[in-house]
């Protein structure tokens, strides 16, 4: 009897020992899926963080690279403005203008070529006929060839030779009030009314000669206006016999 009831107390205590170990596996099951959500929540974090400060970084290279790629096309314009100079006044080829002067006499200039550095003119005056090549660069104008009635007014640019010294018209270099015997740039920017219309930015170029021997003067001025080379021409002379000439633009057409 004693026997029979020492094995049901064992029997009773194993069963309750395996009860707990059975209760215990769930919790500590349930223990680790937490542990795993939790690192999994800080791997998640840490992504996000890093892939913000990769979206922040590369927001501000391209920032930065704008700004760069702003800045240069800033001083390019910048560049392109400084460069540019008298190359802003110099017509185009296939460019006719007609000029009067005192409302008299008939003058046209005629652009028969063009490339980065030279001109080539035709001035028409009645039965006159001039072939005029100048050399038109940011800093300068100056005619390096003329020829009085030439039998060729073709291209000659790519075959003319230049003679020296060449005469300058306008000097980036040379300013005054015009009372030299060279072409002095007077103002750059006036404003002036022909007939053809009212220019502004309009360079003024005055010279003036003196005689020895009477004293007399001869003032002359040109304008020039952009895209359009000159506009206007003025000569004054003085003395007991002196008069005056106005030569200004008509009309202007493009072949």
């Amino acid at each position: 009897m004693r026997k029979l009831l020492f094995m049901l107390i064992l029997i009773t205590i194993l069963a309750a020992c395996s009860n707990e170990d059975t209760n215990e596996s769930p919790v500590e099951k349930g223990d680790s899926s937490e542990q795993e959500q939790e690192i999994e929540k800080e791997n998640n974090s840490e992504v996000d963080n890093n892939q913000h400060t990769d979206d922040e970084e590369s927001e501000e290279d391209r920032e930065k690279e704008n700004e760069e790629v702003e800045g240069d096309g800033e001083n390019n314009e910048e560049d392109s403005t400084e460069d540019i100079g008298l190359i802003k006044y110099r017509p185009e080829a296939g460019t006719s203008k007609t000029f009067m002067q005192n409302d008299e006499f008939e003058i046209t200039y005629e652009i028969l070529a063009a490339n980065e550095q030279y001109i080539q003119r035709i001035i028409s005056f009645g039965d006159n006929i001039t072939l005029q090549i100048l050399e038109w660069t940011p800093d300068s104008i100056a005619i390096v060839y003329q020829e009085e009635n030439p039998t060729d007014t073709s291209d000659q640019l790519d075959s003319f030779e230049a003679y020296e010294p060449p005469i300058t018209l306008v000097d980036s270099d040379s300013l005054g009030e015009g009372n030299s015997s060279d072409w002095e740039i007077v103002s750059t920017d006036e404003t002036v009314k022909v007939p053809f219309g009212e220019f502004s930015e309009v360079y003024l170029v005055k010279q003036t000669f003196e005689s020895d021997t009477t004293g007399d003067k001869t003032i002359s001025q040109a304008f020039y206006a952009p895209n359009m080379g000159l506009v206007k021409e003025t000569v004054e002379v003085t003395g007991d016999n002196g008069y005056e000439i106005t030569t200004e633009l008509e009309n202007t057409t493009k072949n």
